[in-house]
């Protein structure tokens, strides 16, 4: 068994898992999750949710590249628990579309952009 390249291991982490039933708190219209692949530190990686959350938006617009976000960290993310990232549409129109997500763990926010 070979070992996984960086690439192939950045790849993995920006393949977010889409979830099914989630939690009534998160109020939004898709919910996904995303791995942490690093382990250095015991907190997650700011530009990993970041590039994971433009990835989560991306995929609910057709025809679209992202033109500006804006990002808040709430609280430390921990690299152990599970991160959802929750996407709400709040505007498609035909020259744009707006987005907000929000990353949650243990049904808490931890970052939020639109």
């Amino acid at each position: 068994m070979t070992k996984p390249t960086v690439t192939q291991n950045l790849m993995r982490m920006l393949d977010l898992s889409p979830v099914e039933a989630t939690p009534a708190s998160f109020g939004s219209d898709e919910v996904s999750t995303g791995v942490t692949l690093t382990r250095e530190q015991p907190r997650t990686f700011g530009g990993q949710v970041l590039a994971q959350s433009i990835i989560a938006a991306d995929r609910t617009v057709e025809g679209k590249d992202i033109h500006s976000i804006h990002a808040y960290f709430l609280r430390p993310g921990d690299i152990e628990r599970e991160l959802f990232f929750a996407t709400q549409r709040l505007n498609d129109s035909r020259s744009f579309s707006t987005r907000r997500v929000q990353v949650f763990q243990d049904e808490a926010p931890m970052f939020s952009a639109i």
